[in-house]
């Protein structure tokens, strides 16, 4: 299991990430915008270049995940702009995770299926707190 941040920007993702990797160096393991694939959210012409899911390589053991909030999907506002990310390889264990984390809490009802895996969620549990579980995509494949 890897636990790591996921910050959420409005519109900046982008720059944050290149300053966080010239102050950290690291690598991007993965970056995709918006209009790179199919959105149910409606995409003005210039949210097409924003970023709908990036993960920056600081290091060995550390890796920040990062997107741009769209204006229909809300306000970047204290408090939704960091979730804690769980990264699992074993699928019945990030189901178990799931489960178990968001009883009682808020699940949004347009899930969608992400271009870097197989399953992956967002919620809210019971206190507030915003958390993310994602399957490893090379478990997925294998």
């Amino acid at each position: 299991m890897k636990i790591a941040s996921y910050l959420t920007f409005s519109r900046n993702c982008e720059e944050a990430f290149e300053f966080y990797k010239s102050v950290f160096g690291g690598e991007y393991i993965f970056l995709v915008r918006y209009g790179d694939v199919p959105s149910e959210f409606i995409l003005d012409e210039s949210d097409g270049k924003l970023i709908k899911h990036a993960e920056l390589a600081l290091g060995e053991d550390c890796i920040i995940h990062g997107m741009d909030l769209l204006p229909s999907m809300g306000r970047v506002i204290h408090g939704n702009n960091l979730a804690i990310m769980i990264t699992l390889s074993s699928k019945d264990e990030a189901l178990r995770l799931f489960k178990e984390l968001a009883e009682g809490g808020t699940i949004p009802e347009n899930q969608e299926k992400a271009p870097w895996g197989e399953l992956f969620t967002g919620f809210i549990d019971k206190f507030g707190v915003p958390w993310m579980i994602n399957l490893e995509e090379s478990i997925i494949k294998g």
